[in-house]
């Protein structure tokens, strides 16, 4: 696997169900992995509560926490990830298809925001929860009425969170910077 990052590989992840499949389990992969200069990304903070997600950061020192929603039940973790600026995936939709909030009314996507955490709208595995990204961006704005603002925010966390080489990423972030300038200039 090592020999095909740079071709295709450019991160070990951690996915599927949390619960029974802690990070510890797979330290050695995780191990190899940073040592070889690749980085991890978990899943964490989704089925399994708050302790999955600091397990995540402990033992894969993961770059990104795939959903994370269930940050909010450790303040502790909330500050280390606000002071640390640990990008959470959040995929609301599937939070509400695997029951982890009854309803998106009730979804903890409202309090990340709020408590400054790095947030990013995701649609985690769209055929399976039946969504899309644009679906994703309309639920918000329907459910917790986001403005503009709070859009490009979002889409411009997802653009600084990607593992781009730099100067991809920054042109990447220009062009998106440049599509909002319009939109909000038309919309004035």
């Amino acid at each position: 696997m090592l020999e095909r990052y740079g071709d295709g590989l450019i991160a070990l992840g951690l996915g599927g169900p949390e619960i029974g499949n802690p990070p510890q389990k797979y330290r050695s992969a995780f191990d190899r992995m940073r040592a070889a200069g690749i980085p991890c990304i978990l899943h964490a903070g989704e089925t399994a509560g708050a302790e999955s997600i600091w397990e995540a950061l402990t033992v894969a020192n993961s770059r990104r926490i795939g959903h994370g929603v269930r940050a909010i039940e450790d303040p502790a973790l909330m500050a280390h990830l606000r002071e640390q600026q640990i990008p959470l995936e959040v995929c609301s939709s599937s939070n509400i298809c695997l029951k982890v909030f009854p309803s998106l009314a009730e979804h903890s996507l409202p309090q990340l925001l709020e408590a400054g955490l790095y947030v990013t709208l995701n649609s985690d595995d769209p055929p399976m929860f039946n969504t899309t990204l644009n679906r994703e961006y309309l639920l918000g704005q329907r459910t917790w009425n986001w403005n503009l603002e709070t859009i490009e925010r979002l889409v411009l966390n997802a653009v600084d969170a990607t593992l781009l080489p730099e100067t991809e990423r920054q042109a990447l972030r220009h062009s998106f910077e440049q599509d909002f300038e319009r939109l909000i200039q038309s919309s004035a």
